[in-house]
């Protein structure tokens, strides 16, 4: 999610989710040896691995080695998740691969504390599948601590090698500035998973007689007949022409000015970057925005507004256009009403914000591993389809079941228990930590119910087309995070206050020029020289 955020998290966390991601794994050895891909390197032991000889280490298929060995991970247990050593996914693997794993499983509540002590300590693990944030990577990849995966990479991972020569910018996104890949990741390639819809009622569209809008002279017109013809007919003027929060404010600038805000900074078609607020579309927007909210064509409580007071007004037929990943805010009884529509045309362009599907961090090797050629076919296989199956939901059988039909889909849930509580207590890549990649592939031979092929549809329809990344998902070195760290918070929360005060008609427009000077003296420039630096380093990659 990373992150990885993300409609397939949002859909899962509400129990709205998929019924489907596994796939073919096979318990037998001779099967499993079948079905895995294979490697055409021969497998060398390590100087440091005792444990691992040519003799023991397969270098394709299963068993991994031939002889069971032991080693140890730190990994991230979830909200839900039982812990690490009781999981099915893990215990069907040990089967599969030889390898015994001594888990300690942290919890993902105070996982950061969790994670520097062992870090900082003379027992480390053999591996992290514990969720490691960037500095933890840069941090301890730098100091020795985590190894250079590259190496192993080429040699035993098959998988990944194959991943990286199709999608080399999954490879650059890993690469740290000195040149090293220290963690691997897990990879969403779900495209509704990378977007933000917006939706808008089209039942009330019908009823006034009214096209989905095209630009934002078009969608101010369709939210000003939403306020005034009353189209929800119980008489009262309570109908919300545009409900979002606070945190859809960018999203809103995205979809109608085609601005994608990174950090208050602004990439240009020219690879130069400036603070989002020398950016023209930046004040015409803010403009915009300050008109609709005084006209009350948005939402009264936007500053303020959770989700549940969002879905309660949803479900009371107010809405007209809301922004979620699903259709979740109006309510089963209303979602029928509801269509997505595409970003705004605007300069004969539309854009939309789309993440990385990679979320970093997910597994890393340490120096103390006595078998860092076993430990990396150990994580390598879950980047192959059958693999990623048995990630997202369990062993074949019994968290997943393949279909006649060539589609696959979550197993029969156990009674007592919803989706999400049976996928959580199989695999830690729900709620924990986990490599894995999930293709479009993948996506395509999902079994999936009606209303997430809506989903689905409507976000390759609307969203894929226009969805770019704002920023590259990239590494900083520590001192240009450093230097970030130190002025970026004070600039957010100024640049949040200003937003506020500007739509709300606190603040006047006159005072933009005071606006940008502030952000001068608070060193806004330096922001704008380290992004551009990290920018420049990741295209030359």
């Amino acid at each position: 999610m990373s992150s990885k955020a993300r409609w397939y998290t949002g859909l899962v966390a509400t129990a709205v989710g998929l019924a489907a991601i596994t796939g073919c794994v096979s318990n037998s050895k001779n099967e499993g040896k079948d079905a895995a891909p294979t490697n055409t390197g021969t497998a060398k032991p390590s100087s440091a691995s005792p444990n691992v000889t040519d003799s023991n280490l397969n270098p394709s298929g299963f068993p991994i080695v031939n002889n069971k060995i032991n080693v140890k991970m730190v990994g991230l247990q979830g909200a839900g998740n039982p812990p690490l050593d009781q999981m099915p996914v893990y215990k069907e693997y040990e089967k599969m691969t030889n390898i015994h794993i001594d888990w300690t499983s942290i919890p993902s509540e105070n996982a950061a504390e969790k994670k520097s002590l062992i870090f900082a300590s003379n027992n480390l693990p053999d591996a992290f599948t514990a969720g490691l944030n960037d500095q933890e990577v840069m941090a301890n990849g730098s100091n020795g601590t985590l190894i250079p995966l590259e190496g192993l990479i080429d040699k035993y991972a098959p998988n990944l090698k194959k991943l990286f020569e199709a999608h080399p910018e999954y490879r650059k996104q890993l690469v740290t500035p000195e040149g090293h890949i220290y963690a691997l990741p897990h990879i969403n390639e779900f495209s509704s998973a990378e977007t933000v819809l917006m939706w808008i009622n089209q039942t009330w569209l019908d009823k006034l007689h009214l096209q989905v809008p095209q630009n934002k002279d078009e969608l101010y017109k369709v939210l000003k007949a939403f306020k005034e013809g009353d189209p929800n007919g119980n008489g009262k003027p309570d109908e919300i022409p545009f409900s979002f929060t606070k945190d859809d404010l960018n999203l809103f600038i995205a979809n109608v000015f085609g601005l994608l805000n990174y950090k208050n900074i602004v990439v240009g078609d020219d690879g130069k970057i400036i603070p989002t607020a020398m950016d023209p579309r930046y004040k015409e927007a803010l403009q915009y925005l300050n008109k609709l909210h005084a006209e009350k064509l948005l939402d009264p409580e936007m500053f303020s507004l959770t989700s549940e007071q969002q879905n309660a007004k949803g479900a009371n037929e107010q809405l007209g256009a809301y922004f979620h990943w699903s259709i979740i805010t109006a309510g089963a009884k209303l979602e029928n009403q509801y269509v997505a529509f595409a970003p705004m045309e605007y300069n004969g362009k539309r854009a939309t914000y789309l993440n990385s599907p990679l979320g970093r961090g997910q597994f890393a090797i340490t120096k103390a591993a006595k078998s860092p050629e076993a430990l990396i076919r150990w994580a390598d296989y879950f980047f192959s389809p059958e693999g990623t199956k048995m990630a997202e939901y369990g062993p074949k059988g019994t968290g997943y079941v393949d279909n006649a039909d060539g589609t696959w889909e979550q197993a029969p849930i156990p009674q007592g228990m919803t989706s999400v509580q049976f996928r959580l207590s199989m695999t830690p890549s729900a709620g924990g930590s986990m490599p894995y990649y999930y293709s479009s592939s993948l996506l395509d031979a999902t079994k999936l119910g009606d209303y997430d092929k809506k989903v689905l549809s409507s976000a390759t329809k609307h969203n894929m087309p226009y969805a770019k990344m704002a920023f590259p998902n990239t590494y900083m070195t520590e001192d240009e995070q450093k230097k970030v760290a130190s002025i970026q918070t004070d600039i957010a929360n100024y640049v949040t206050q200003m937003e506020v005060k500007f739509i709300m008609g606190d603040t006047s427009f006159d005072q933009w020029d005071k606006f940008m000077d502030t952000l001068k003296k608070m060193q806004i420039d330096e922001i704008v020289n380290v992004y551009q630096k990290v920018y420049d380093r990741y295209q030359s990659q």
